[in-house]
């Protein structure tokens, strides 16, 4: 004899059970324990409606309505006893705070230390009152994960288990566990940890889908929502109620239900409600549930072992707060106004999402969304072949214009994994759906994310974009083993149709967008546009013009920067933001194009003619390409993502391309979002340590070419870029040393060292040409120094005169010539100390080849003339006498 109560024994379910007596009697053991455990909830956690055994006892007939009679039969004996057992342990996590030692288990958590460290503790009262609100929000929060736990552990300070046979414990326990669990996951999580087991053999020889069990509980405890979980009395005695409580209690308290009708289920109520708000509360729980119903359906129906086992639909009267009005009503004089987005606003708000509100004035940015939908099915396809220890398939893009045809057509194929009907319909023409965190996803492709694989695609309105180019779109795909599908709509709106087709063992996808000449004439540069677009994909593009007089093929192979010329390359960089977005440069009759850039075109400058008079230092790998221009005029570094194009950044006379793999961007894909630890520092980083062994070769190379005078700018400008050891540790003859009667001879760094060593006098000059030098020299120094010295003379000035600065000393000090230490002549002058690099590098050597510090040398006298036209920096240093030898 069953000693569950009689409302659970008239339920499909129970009848179901009694078919093995032993399930029933730990059903009768375990409901017995949760109804002792159960009644704590109320306690600790006063202000939830009810969560006792009663809200546990009614899931059985809940369940009788989400499932018809037939469905019940389908299944087994086993799924039966999970689902039933699950019932009573699914909210039993919130009773975990019962007894001391539960609590103290609590009190560990990360989630009760959060809590703890919010609430406010400025007395012993409030600091109780705070531990114990900490306590609450632990155990509401860990209650679901608690439950697997608690299916095969003892109950923290009872000293007993839920199933007291040990046998039993062991065989079920953990299932049980985790399908209780399961409730309070999502449903990408249920399928990464149940779902992809699909059906699974039991310990007693049967057999049980534990994910189509767990989609079961999550519906059925889900659908109780009515007057049994808000009974008036009960509210009365609850000592705890916060006003957003209360509005649950209201919103359920006259409500009847759930039934089952048709494929719906269906509500009512014993009253009319009446406030608007529990209205409105009740309605939202209502919409949530539809809502489940239909992911939950979509899920099932997905997968081969669950298609056909649930055929709930959803909640008579959820589509519309008017419909479902006439199920749980209001007072007659109030009535729901729905002031959400209305289906007749929705187009408008589709085409802002997927046109140039979005996308501001950029034409292009479809085929840019289009490239990367073929990327990432691409990659997908690639990663399942790698999981899966398959040859890897090289991916190809192929692209046609055809303007012979009435009216143009562009068609975009891939050879990536391909959708299927529920991709299509759930994600690729939903607004906002995120496919890569959808259950059709994580049911499918959970291992592709296991190798690596990293979506493009993120904000799910990319696809709009598509109809900036045409109102009539095709898309055909094929997933391996699954049916052909074409999609055909016409126009942005709601207008548009799917159907299947034999299969024919061709994975991917095609677009098919149908074009107005207008349209047409602007995509006539279409392989420039490609290449901008899309510069650094790792697949074959192949792109197809067909005219009425001629089929123009070529293509775009992937890693093409890497071996292209510098002036290829550099022109490529000069021109790309209008390539990508026109494909040609435009006339300067064009106006209307300028807001559409910022900057403006450069005449592409003739590299020959750089301060590199040979070949450019110039470093590639599989992150990118850098080469340093010699000059500032260089248009910067093409940001890509995953192959993309995002845009072009500051390279400070540096050009080329580097790929930053993830990188957060906004949605008009055009953005980066500013954040410290991005990806571009660090990839420009490791292409920059390539560059400058390059760079330090290139300036040791500089000698045979000659003219190191006139390269000095140039040379300071290295320095800048990469510091004062790009000539510190060069060999090249930079270092010019006037010897008499007036020669002036290039040292190395090593050569100048060494004479310095032995000397005790050393002249630096800079700004001034060697007879003017000779000439200060003959004033400032007598014969023998003359004779015997050693003069360092930087032609080229390492401070910018300033006609300001030259009238103020004039007035100031009634002198342009200034003497003093140097960093005294130099703020009079206003001159940055950091602007003079030759000089300090040179300060640096002399430094150490005397063995003192180098502001001993910046003590010593200088002496600077502003003048606007003629100033120089002149300094006579002498080694102390208590350094050296």
């Amino acid at each position: 004899m069953s000693y569950l109560p009689d409302v659970i024994k008239t339920t499909g379910l129970f009848k179901r059970l009694c078919a093995r007596a032993d399930f029933v009697s730990t059903v009768e053991s375990l409901r017995k324990v949760a109804e002792a455990l159960g009644s704590q909830i109320e306690r600790l956690i006063p202000e939830f409606t009810d969560h006792s055994v009663r809200h546990m006892d009614a899931l059985w007939s809940v369940s009788d309505a989400i499932l018809i009679p037939d469905e019940i039969e389908r299944c087994t004996i086993e799924e039966v006893f999970l689902l039933c057992c699950s019932f009573y342990v699914h909210d039993l996590g919130m009773a975990i705070a019962s007894t001391s030692e539960g609590i103290e288990n609590l009190r560990s958590t990360a989630e009760y230390k959060a809590a703890l460290h919010k609430a406010p503790k400025d007395d012993a009262a409030a600091e109780a009152k705070a531990d114990a609100l900490a306590i609450r929000i632990a155990a509401r929060s860990l209650h679901a994960e608690l439950a697997s736990s608690l299916m095969i552990e003892e109950v923290p300070g009872l000293n007993r288990y839920l199933i007291e046979d040990s046998e039993t414990r062991e065989k079920w326990g953990p299932s049980i566990g985790e399908i209780a669990a399961s409730h309070n996951w999502t449903l990408e999580q249920l399928e990464l940890r149940l779902g992809r087991r699909e059906v699974v053999p039991t310990a007693d020889n049967g057999s049980a889908d534990l994910g189509y069990v767990a989609c079961l509980l999550r519906i059925a405890d889900y659908a109780h929502i009515n007057r049994e979980r808000a009974l008036q009395l009960e509210r009365l005695l609850r000592s705890e109620i916060s006003p957003d409580s209360s509005l649950h209690w209201d919103a359920q308290a006259n409500i009847t239900g759930p039934n089952r009708d048709t494929s719906q289920l269906v509500y009512g109520c014993t009253a009319p409600v009446t406030s608007i708000d529990a209205w409105w509360q009740f309605y939202d729980m209502v919409s949530a549930l539809e809502m489940e119903i239909r992911c939950v359906r979509d899920y099932l129906e997905g997968r081969k072992v669950s298609a056909g086992r649930f055929t709930l639909q959803g909640v008579r009267g959820a589509e519309s707060p008017e419909s479902f009005a006439s199920y749980v009503r209001l007072n007659n004089e109030i009535a729901p106004i729905d002031i959400r987005v209305q289906p007749n606003s929705m187009e408008r708000v589709i085409a802002l999402l997927g046109g140039p509100a979005l996308y501001r004035n950029d034409p292009m940015a479809p085929l840019r969304e289009l490239i990367q939908n073929c990327r990432d099915a691409i990659a997908l396809r690639n990663a399942l072949e790698t999981a899966e220890h398959q040859d890897v398939t090289p991916g190809k893009i192929d692209i046609t214009l055809d303007t012979k045809s009435n009216p143009p057509i562009l068609k975009v194929r891939d050879n990536g994994v391909g959708m299927t009907r529920s991709v299509v319909k759930n994600h690729l023409i939903t607004v906002a759906s995120n496919f890569w965190n959808s259950v059709d996803y994580a049911r499918d492709f959970s291992r592709a994310t296991e190798a690596g694989f990293q979506p493009i695609g993120r904000f799910g309105i990319g696809f709009l974009s598509v109809f900036m180019l045409g109102s009539n779109i095709e898309v055909e795909t094929e997933r391996a083993g699954s049916p052909r599908i074409l999609l055909r709509l016409r126009g942005i709106g709601r207008r548009g149709e799917l159907t299947e087709k034999v299969a024919t063992g061709r994975t991917g996808s095609e677009v098919r967008i149908f074009l107005n000449q207008s349209t047409a004439n602007e995509l006539a540069a279409l392989p420039k546009i490609i290449r901008a677009r899309a510069p650094m994909l790792p697949y074959q593009i192949r792109i197809e013009m067909v005219t009425e007089n001629e089929t123009r093929q070529s293509s775009i192979s992937p890693h093409w920067w890497a071996t292209a010329s510098s002036n290829e390359l550099y022109e490529f960089l000069e021109t790309w933001n209008y390539q990508a977005k026109l494909g040609r440069i435009p006339e300067e009759s064009e106006g209307r194009y300028s807001p559409h850039f910022r900057g403006r075109y450069r005449k592409v400058h003739d590299l020959e003619k750089s301060s590199w008079p040979g070949v450019k230092p110039d470093f590639a790998d599989e992150t990118g390409r850098l080469i340093d221009s010699g000059q500032e005029s260089a248009s910067g570094v093409l940001q890509c993502s995953h192959g993309i194009a995002i845009g072009l950044v500051s390279g400070n006379g540096i050009f080329g391309l580097v790929e930053t793999g993830e990188v957060e961007i906004l949605p008009d894909r055009n953005t980066t979002i500013d954040k410290e630890d991005t990806a571009m520092p660090s990839a420009m980083n490791q292409l920059m340590q390539g560059l400058e062994p390059c760079i330090r070769k290139a300036v040791d190379d500089l000698e045979q070419f000659g003219s190191i005078p006139a390269r000095h700018a140039f040379l300071s400008n290295l320095v800048k870029q990469y510091g004062s050891d790009i000539l510190s540790s060069s060999t090249l003859r930079w270092i010019p040393m006037l010897e008499q009667p007036g020669n002036l001879i290039h040292k190395s760094r090593s050569e100048v060292m060494a004479r310095l060593q032995s000397e005790y006098a050393v002249v630096l000059c800079s700004g001034i040409s060697p007879g003017k030098a000779y000439g200060l020299a003959e004033q400032r120094l007598d014969a023998s120094e003359r004779v015997n010295g050693v003069e360092i003379l930087l032609q080229n000035n390492e401070f910018s005169p300033n006609y300001d600065v030259e009238q103020r000393l004039e007035v100031q000090e009634g002198s342009t010539r200034l003497r003093g230490a140097f960093n005294q002549v130099i703020a009079k002058a206003e001159c940055k100390k950091e602007g003079f690099r030759l000089l300090g590098i040179l300060l640096d050597l002399i430094a150490e080849a005397w063995s003192i510090p180098r502001d001993t040398l910046e003590m010593q006298t200088w002496e600077l003339d502003a003048d606007y036209t003629k100033g120089y920096l002149w300094v006579n240093l002498k080694r102390p006498q208590h350094y050296g030898e």
